[in-house]
């Protein structure tokens, strides 16, 4: 029987009187057929790939292609290419049947087929041959006030996947880096021997471990407290009067020790100051004659203390009294302004400014230019000056002592108004 590839052309035969016509027979069409190639072998690990293509030896008639498993039902593929193994199916050891069906133009199929070894991939390489061991710095024992650091050393680095610390015995989680620090600050914070893991995982997933033990100390005694004396230096002197400033200075051996400075008053309750120096008297405290003792308290830096103390006589100030005001002001006051200046500190502190006056310049006294009044340290002797410049007094200032009487500055000297001490306000305003 001829199939459908073997077209077979009638032959018709006419027959004429004395003559006859021949048709030659009809040449058969060469079918296409299909073969598989295999890329890499025919044998392969499943882990790896291997790649079947159908080879048409006349692609031109090829309509599809379509590719099957012998014997299975995994739906494979419709390319002329398809690639197996992998990480892809199949995934176990097997030897597979696959069929290259190709379909042609005229309806009609060809075939192929190809086996496939499917091995066990080849075991894994041994695991490297790696080694870890721990170096200690500063050393194997430590006060544990002091920090040590610990350090996986790996034989083969690039091997490495994770480090891990463990305290031997304990609970304690240390550190998931290649160097730990313990102690100084943090824990251990006693004495004690103590082991620590280093846990080195490879790539692979094998793990490689050292073991270093530790010994932490009690920390040395403290050094014995430095020899450190203080002592106490015055300016002006020990001796001054409450209306001015006296400062006293804590002196140290060794500067370099102190921690801090105190000053107390003994006996007393003044909070004074924590500064090396401390300044007394003038417009602050004492503001009263007396003897008073002041102790300066240095605290080292170990936390012990040195002292000191010293006494001061705070007298009753100087007033201005008359053989004062000749011998230190008048000699070179020429003005009112120059003679006020030339007060004593505490004259110009203690002073008001009188709005209305009873002087013999009252209607020159106002809010804009009024009358002061100095008192001094105890009000035993007084000033008194106009700052109005139209009053005719303008140019004087009045001074009254219980002791000496009144007397009148005016130009560069002192004039006497009453010759007996003058009781009660004198006739100042």
């Amino acid at each position: 029987m001829k199939t459908a590839r073997q077209r077979l052309v009638s032959v018709t035969c006419l027959l004429f009187v004395g003559m006859a016509v021949s048709v030659p027979f009809p040449t058969l069409a060469a079918e296409p057929s299909v073969s598989i190639s295999v890329s890499p072998s025919t044998t392969v690990a499943h882990s790896e790939e291997v790649t079947l293509t159908a080879e048409v030896s006349d692609p031109s008639q090829v309509v599809s292609y379509r590719w099957a498993h012998v014997g299975g039902w995994h739906r494979i593929g419709t390319q002329q290419s398809v690639t197996l193994g992998g990480s892809g199916w199949p995934n176990s050891p097997g030897t597979r049947t696959f069929q290259a069906i190709v379909t042609l133009n005229d309806g009609s199929q060809v075939t192929a087929e190809q086996p496939i070894a499917f091995t066990n991939p080849p075991p894994p390489p041994p695991p490297p041959d790696v080694s870890v061991s721990i170096s200690v710095s500063p050393g194997t024992s430590v006060p544990y006030t002091e920090e040590v650091t610990l350090t996986a050393e790996v034989s083969d680095p690039t091997q490495v996947a994770s480090y891990r610390w463990a305290h031997v015995g304990g609970w304690h989680r240390i550190s998931t880096q290649q160097a730990v620090t313990l102690g100084g600050t943090a824990w251990p914070n006693s004495p004690g021997t103590r082991t620590f893991q280093a846990i080195v995982t490879l790539n692979d997933g094998s793990q490689v471990t050292a073991e270093q033990p530790i010994a932490f100390t009690n920390p040395p005694p403290p050094p014995p407290p430095p020899d450190v004396s203080v002592s106490i230096s015055v300016s002006p002197g020990t001796s001054v009067p409450y209306t001015e400033e006296v400062t006293l200075t804590a002196e140290v051996s060794d500067p370099t020790q102190v921690a801090s400075y105190r000053w107390a008053h003994v006996g007393g309750w003044h909070r004074i100051s924590t500064q090396q120096a401390v300044t007394l008297g003038g417009t602050a405290w004492p503001n009263s004659p007396g003897t008073r003792t002041f102790q300066a308290i240095v605290t080292l830096n170990d936390g012990s203390q040195v002292t000191a103390t010293q006494a001061i006589s705070f007298t009753k100030p100087e007033d201005a009294t008359l053989a004062r005001i000749r011998r230190d002001f008048v000699g070179d006051a020429t003005t009112v302004e120059e003679f006020v200046s030339a007060l004593p500190g505490h004259h110009k502190s203690r002073a008001i400014f009188m709005l209305e006056s009873q002087a013999g310049d009252a209607e020159f006294a106002s809010p804009s230019t009024p009358r002061a009044i100095s008192w001094g340290a105890t009000a035993d002797d007084l000033f008194s000056w106009g700052t109005n410049d139209q009053s005719p007094r303008y140019d004087e200032v009045e001074f009254i002592t219980k002791e000496y009487g009144e007397w009148v500055f005016r130009g560069d000297r002192l004039h006497r108004v009453a010759a007996r001490p003058v009781q009660g306000d004198g006739g100042l305003p």
